[in-house]
């Protein structure tokens, strides 16, 4: 249920985010500012987004060491025969006590602190948006101009399952995209 309320907040945020945005747009007359899904951009937001665009595949991972734990998609629950899991981005299993970092520079777009989900930070990087949840900490607050490889947070760490993992989400305007392709191979 957590989960589930800590995804409704994020859509609903960055529903919002496109909103304000284009209502900004409108006001200072910009034209064709018509599409529902993604941003209107200034000259300066247009860059950062093509340059974010640019550097799919090369991006740094968001904590400085760990490894995809669960893929973006659909897929069978482990343990649970019959129930399907849907992951809206991908989980990074890391070491305890890690910290998450930017996977590029941008602004703070909100922090969504859900209980029993911990503490999640959006970061807008033009049109594209990246979403760090499973935070115990946040080091950030919206408004924030952040820099590739920032530390944004601590990562929690399930005392009694021993794992330190971080969710990752990226999104163009409304649509997510899969966060594997868009990091750095190791």
């Amino acid at each position: 249920k957590a989960k589930k309320k800590l995804d409704r907040a994020i859509d609903d945020l960055i529903r919002k985010e496109i909103a304000s945005a284009k209502k900004k747009a409108t006001a200072s007359g910009k034209k064709n500012v018509t599409s529902a899904n993604v941003f209107s951009l200034t000259p300066e937001a247009q860059k950062l987004s093509s340059n974010f665009a640019g550097n799919k595949g090369k991006l740094p991972w968001p904590v400085e060491k760990g490894n995809i734990s669960s893929s973006f998609g659909e897929h069978p629950h482990p343990e649970l025969k019959g129930i399907i899991v849907k992951n809206n981005g991908v989980d990074i299993r890391s070491a305890a006590n890690s910290q998450a970092r930017s996977v590029f520079d941008g602004e703070v777009s909100g922090v969504i602190t859900i209980p029993g989900a911990n503490s999640a930070v959006i970061i807008r990087h033009g049109e594209y948006l990246s979403v760090y949840s499973n935070l115990e900490s946040v080091f950030v607050k919206k408004g924030d101009k952040v820099t590739t490889r920032q530390k944004i947070g601590n990562v929690y760490t399930d005392t009694e399952e021993g794992l330190t993992e971080l969710h990752l989400e990226i999104w163009k305007g409304t649509v997510k995209l899969d966060p594997a392709g868009w990091l750095a191979r190791k």
